[in-house]
């Protein structure tokens, strides 16, 4: 015979457990914290993320983006994909946070200037 006290405590279990299981779009930011997130002088978000053995800067609402954390997110889940709206949410926050906490940044396209350097992308895998 199961009493309200039983009863209470399996409701109390079952709402902690609904408690700890994270939504697409919070695994989705989590699988973002090695990545810079920052925007430049007109507001656009950026994210700087490491592929293989390089950094590459990418718009946040890029198509390339969006293909890496699909990657990232099959890679944690063992070949499951996020959905659409999981992704759209997680691209929201992730924006949100590149202009209120990201640093201002100047971006380069092909050449960039520094105080003693001269960077010119060769468009090539180097």
């Amino acid at each position: 015979m199961t009493t309200s006290l039983d009863h209470e405590a399996g409701q109390a279990y079952t709402e902690n457990k609904q408690e700890e299981k994270k939504t697409q779009a919070q695994i989705l930011i989590e699988l973002t914290e090695d990545m810079k997130l920052f925007h430049d002088e007109q507001d656009t978000a950026y994210v700087k993320v490491r592929i293989k053995d390089h950094y590459e800067t990418w718009q946040l609402r890029s198509h390339k983006f969006r293909l890496i954390l699909i990657e990232r997110y099959m890679n944690y889940t063992k070949g499951k994909v996020a959905g659409n709206q999981a992704i759209s949410d997680a691209l929201n926050a992730l924006e949100a946070k590149a202009l209120i906490y990201g640093e201002k940044e100047k971006v380069y396209l092909r050449v960039a200037e520094t105080d003693d350097s001269i960077y010119l992308d060769l468009c090539n895998q180097e």
